[in-house]
């Protein structure tokens, strides 16, 4: 399944995927040392909680490596007065006109509200 997102989160998503990537070789190099000094590594509790920090960071490897995998790039620079997937709308709060905000409908993978990112299968996006 194609999932849409804007270049600027493709981007995200490929640097988080290096972070992750980079964080990962660190651990892997932390282990290698462990296991030259130590000799049983049954034991060793340091080593376990590595091995540990090592598989939680390849689930969230692999779920970065999904998510750009099923990413499909939409081009957003088209202007159209219709509503679109990349276009940034102003929202009045009816009850307190002063209360405005401009959002960006984006892909799931990207939405953040603290951002004004919303998703574009959220209600919201869905009803403008």
């Amino acid at each position: 399944m194609n999932y849409p997102i804007t270049k600027e989160g493709f981007k995200n998503l490929q640097n988080k995927k290096n972070q992750i990537q980079e964080i990962r070789r660190e651990l892997i190099s932390k282990r290698e040392e462990l296991s030259l000094m130590m000799g049983d590594q049954s034991e060793n509790s340091d080593y376990n909680v590595l091995l540990e920090e090592i598989e939680q960071n390849d689930i969230k490897y692999n779920k970065l490596l999904n998510a750009i995998s099923e990413s499909k790039l939409i081009d957003i620079s088209e202007n159209t007065d219709t509503v679109k997937f990349g276009h940034f709308v102003t929202l009045e709060n009816v009850n307190n006109p002063s209360n405005v905000k401009t959002h960006q409908i984006v892909g799931a993978h990207e939405s953040n509200v603290s951002e004004n990112k919303i998703s574009s299968i959220s209600p919201v996006a869905i009803q403008l």
